[in-house]
Parts: structure tokens; C-alpha cells; sequence
């Protein structure tokens, strides 16, 4: 039997971000083409984030911090327990790994509310999988660069590797799409997140100006998560900006922009996937060394090439690598290549044809 509807359970904040949220919404956008339903359910979460959910046309409910691991407070439309819907949680961050065993509990209350539990997870060491011995899921998503496809171990279903990365239906159509390397680059893309609590995107910035031997095309993403201090200063130095410098305030998506670009600088986080899929030549930056792990494997996929840990990063050496890539066209057309082959933006489909059709399969307790 098809599932009802989804429940996301996530957190997204300033200091989570919002890409856990993004990627929840890309896959509840699909799940709503095929006929189901998704109901979204904020652990912690800033107003920010309840709006996001509400202006994307689906439900949301809020949870007091008192209830983050409360099983019993978790409610579908219409104010019930479904036992035909799926919860999905993508709760693998520093919070939950701080309260492994109340969320390994939580686990086991939830599987006797609903007929299945997926985990949305994090990737390598990092992720719920390595710290659970025995997580109480029906399946496991781990959608990243360098992961290794897995069998069903213990009756868990895995959704490993970069085919199963959600991406919002337009990346898919980007494959379809013109992708011109111009020979001479000179429009740039700074996207670094929906937070960006380091305040890396005025690193950036600042590097930028240190390029005056041209004059650059920047489109600086602000996301909506930005303090207003930080939302501030990025407009000041872009208003003093040697370079022409546009802002893109909180953006639905931005595949028509990096189509757009020649190159696109960014923070660790999920936008890498949506790069590669649109074939844009990236500079990667991290927000620590555990990221940084993360960002690996996509240089060694030739997709992008990453500089290190941001705050390890001078803007000297930032500008001179822009230059550098700028001026590379062979280089750029070879990172375009290599990101389309890795991510062609069809993973939604794949996790709900997992979650929809091979469950029943091999899950053992699908259907309650």
C-alpha cells in the first residue's frame, strides 16, 4: 500500500542552517506529484524557517524544546496519528548527537506510530549510522559524494551516493540546458548557505576586492537565515564594491544563476550537489575540518576544487585562485563535465520509489 502522506521531522536554524529544510521541501515537492501529502515538524527551528515551510504550501508544526524527543506529540493532518505515513527525520547535527540515547528511543516510539521510519543522514563518521550500533529505521539516506552503495543489512534499506541526492526539479531540467564556459570569465556566484554564521560570504567579498586588474559581475546570495548585522555589511561593501555586485535576497533556487556564472565560490554545505548538476566550475571553502572531509571527495570527482577551511584561507590566496580559474577556460570545461556526470538531479525520484515500492519489499514491518 502507498504511504498517506510524509512527516519531516527536522531542525533548522542559524546554527544548524537550512539546508536539512531545503532538501525535506525538494522532496515533499515531489512526493506531492506522485499523490502524497507532507506535514513538516520543527524541532528547533527560527521563524525563518516556520515561514519557509508555510509560504511552500505545507504544514507546520512547531515543537517546544521540552517535547524535541516526544514521539506522542507528533501529529498528522488533521490533528491524528497516521499509522499509513512514513516519517522521515533529518536530524543528523551536533543536537542530536548530544542526546544519542533519548533520539535512539525516540526511534523505536516512532516506528510503532507510523508504518515506516526513514533517516535522511549525514555522510561518513559523521552521521547517526556510525554512532547508532542499531538504528530503529526502515531506511537509510545517505546521498553524498564518495558514499558506497549498500545491500539491506538487518533489514535496513540504504540509499547510498549521488544518485540519491534531492534536488529541486529544475537542477533536473538544467541537464537540458545550454551550458556555456565562456573564455573569458569574468561572473562570479557567492553562495554560502542559508545561515552562513561564520560570515564567510564578507571573507569573500573582501577577497574579491583585492582583484583589480578587472572588473567582475558578482551575484552574492543572502540567505534568509542571515543576522541583519551580517546583511548589513555585505550591502555596504557591495554598495563600495570596485566590482559591479548584485544581491539575491533569500532565492527560491539558483540554477538560472549558476547557468549564469562562470565560476561560483561556496561554503561546504549542500549547494555543491546543485553546482555539480548544473555543470558550474566551484571554489569550495569549508567551515571546518570536518567538512572539509566532506568537501574532499568532490575534488577528487574533478568538480570543484577546495581551498580549505574558510577561516584558514587569506584573501589573497582566495583572489589569486579566482583569477586563476577565471582565466582557465580548459579547466572550467573539464569541472563542468565531471559535476554533471556525478549529480543528474533525479535522486528525489529515486528515494520515493525506494520509500513507495521497495519497502513493501524488503521492510520488515511496512504496514504496521
Amino acid at each position: 500500500m502507498k504511504p498517506s502522506h510524509l512527516i519531516f521531522r527536522l531542525d533548522a536554524d542559524q546554527r544548524i542552517g537550512i539546508g536539512h529544510l531545503r532538501r525535506c521541501l525538494v522532496l515533499a515537492d515531489a512526493a506531492r506529484l506522485i499523490g502524497i501529502e507532507s506535514t513538516f515538524v520543527l524541532g528547533c527551528g527560527a521563524d525563518e524557517s516556520r515561514q519557509v515551510v508555510l509560504e511552500s504550501g505545507y504544514p507546520c508544526q512547531v515543537l517546544l524544546s521540552e517535547e524535541a524527543y516526544d514521539a506522542d506529540v507528533i501529529v498528522g493532518p488533521g490533528g491524528t496519528t497516521d499509522h499509513f505515513a512514513i516519517m522521515m527525520l533529518d536530524m543528523s547535527h551536533f543536537r542530536t548527537f548530544e542526546h544519542l540515547r533519548e533520539f535512539e528511543l525516540y526511534l523505536h516510539a516512532l516506528r510503532h506510530r507510523f508504518c515506516g521510519v526513514a533517516i535522511l543522514d549525514a555522510a561518513y563518521c559523521d552521521s547517526l549510522r556510525a554512532r547508532l550500533q542499531n538504528p530503529a529505521a526502515d531506511c537509510i539516506i545517505s546521498p553524498y559524494c564518495g558514499e558506497i552503495p549498500v545491500e539491506p543489512v538487518n533489514g535496513i534499506l540504504y540509499c547510498n551516493g549521488t544518485a540519491y541526492y534531492p534536488l529541486d526539479s529544475c537542477y533536473r531540467m538544467a541537464e537540458t540546458w545550454e551550458r556555456p564556459i565562456r573564455r573569458t570569465g569574468d561572473r562570479v556566484l557567492i553562495s554560502c548557505g542559508g545561515a552562513d554564521p561564520l560570515a564567510v560570504t564578507l571573507r569573500i567579498q573582501q577577497a574579491l576586492e583585492r582583484i583589480d586588474d578587472r572588473r567582475l559581475d558578482a551575484r552574492i546570495v543572502v540567505g534568509p537565515c542571515f543576522p541583519e548585522p551580517l546583511r548589513l555589511e555585505i550591502n555596504r561593501l557591495s554598495l563600495h564594491s570596485r566590482h559591479h555586485v548584485e544581491l539575491l535576497p533569500s532565492p527560491r533556487n539558483l540554477a538560472e544563476w549558476m547557468i549564469w556564472s562562470d565560476l561560483a565560490i561556496s561554503l561546504s554545505g549542500l549547494t555543491k550537489y546543485e553546482l555539480a548538476a548544473t555543470g558550474t566550475p566551484t571554489l569550495l571553502l569549508s567551515i571546518d575540518h570536518a567538512h572539509a572531509d566532506i568537501n574532499r571527495p568532490f575534488e577528487e570527482a574533478g568538480s570543484s576544487l577546495h581551498l580549505g577551511v574558510a577561516v584558514e584561507v587569506d584573501a589573497h590566496t582566495l583572489a589569486q585562485e579566482v583569477v586563476k580559474l577565471l582565466e582557465n577556460v580548459s579547466l572550467r570545461l573539464e569541472m563542468s563535465g565531471r559535476g554533471r556526470k556525478l549529480v543528474d538531479g533525479r535522486g528525489a525520484e529515486r528515494i520515493l520509489h525506494s520509500l513507495t515500492v521497495e519497502l513493501p519489499k524488503g521492510g520488515p514491518r511496512y504496514g504496521g
